[in-house]
């Protein structure tokens, strides 16, 4: 859903990058970056609520089931997004499995 997400908010032509970090304490995050033009403070409010969306024909449960997701495995979401454009998705405290 991440992927997607950024991949529809780009122009043609535009980049999406996945990157993954360790983290101090054992632990990964993954960081889903887009060019796109960026998310405003009062959406950002709103996009992990059921049935937010702003894309037509969209159900608005991709970032619900996302943010569930991080929820039951006790990990971090976080959304930052600036007026100049771009979007950061990242997800962190993600622990190893041995």
């Amino acid at each position: 859903n991440l992927l997607v997400n950024a991949s529809r908010a780009v122009s043609p032509g535009g980049t999406v990058t996945l990157l993954s970090r360790r983290e101090s304490g054992g632990t990964v995050a993954v960081e889903v970056v887009d060019d796109g033009p960026g998310i405003s403070p009062e959406e950002i409010e709103k996009i992990f609520e059921p049935y937010y969306t702003q894309t037509p024909g969209g159900t608005g449960l991709g970032l619900a089931i996302v943010q569930r997701l991080v929820e039951l495995h006790d990990w971090r979401i976080e959304v930052k997004s600036g007026p100049e454009g771009g979007t950061t998705v990242r997800i962190g405290s993600m622990r190893q499995v041995k």
